[in-house]
């Protein structure tokens, strides 16, 4: 965990996107950072794929914190808030994660709860592989997983959704239509005040520890593509 004198040390956060799935080792935004600021700047990539914001916070309070960093980064993608924050669950199996309570975070699943077999048995049965097989079976499944045209079509109508999504947003003429429309499609159980008090919690470890805390948007290709989010209804 010591840090080397003089060393300026970054400590960054976050899910896959952070920690470099289906990218080459030594290719990762982390590892680019590192060697474009150079020395004396260290990168350490805390990222851990599928983690939520809750996570992070229990990753910086237990261990993040020991590595003495300079500057705190977290990497935030919006299927944090719409999905990891808001359930005891990723897949199958079990998480922490935060609730409300007069305000104030209130861990729950934490530490996990050791399970027996049956109670493993029935998370499984959620997973249902077997599902997940069947539907490489049929027409659909033969042009989905044989053929090209197939994906490339169905990316293609994807993108055709997200681009008339983004018209109307912008349009004078629908815009506010639009809104209203959103609004009435979001998910009611979407809690953001959740996620705004885990990262004011991070903020405060930060200080605690004569340190600052920086929050990065990862931005989808569909923004980049100036795509409407499709996590954000």
């Amino acid at each position: 965990y010591k840090k080397g004198e003089g060393v300026f040390r970054i400590l960054v956060l976050g899910d896959s996107f952070a920690w470099g799935y289906g990218v080459e080792q030594g290719k990762n935004f982390t590892d680019r950072l590192e060697e474009r600021l150079g020395l004396p700047v260290e990168v350490i990539n805390a990222g851990v794929s599928g983690y939520g914001t809750d996570q992070e916070l229990l990753s910086l309070e237990r261990e993040g914190m020991k590595y003495e960093p300079d500057l705190i980064l977290i990497a935030f993608a919006s299927n944090d808030f719409m999905l990891d924050n808001q359930s005891g669950r990723h897949g199958y199996y079990l998480k922490p994660y935060f609730v409300l309570e007069s305000e104030a975070l209130k861990p729950m699943n934490y530490p996990l709860p050791e399970l027996n077999d049956q109670e493993w048995n029935e998370i499984l049965k959620n997973w249902k592989p077997e599902e997940k097989a069947e539907k490489r079976k049929g027409l659909k499944g033969f042009l989905k997983y044989r053929t090209k045209t197939y994906p490339f079509l169905s990316q293609g109508f994807k993108n055709l959704r997200y681009s008339v999504m983004r018209s109307l947003s912008m349009n004078p003429l629908t815009k506010k239509w639009f809104s209203d429309f959103r609004l009435k499609l979001n998910r009611e159980d979407v809690d953001l005040n959740v996620t705004k008090k885990l990262f004011l919690r991070m903020n405060e470890i930060a200080l605690e520890g004569n340190t600052k805390l920086a929050v990065f948007v990862v931005p989808y290709k569909s923004a980049l593509e100036k795509l409407p989010n499709p996590h954000i209804y």
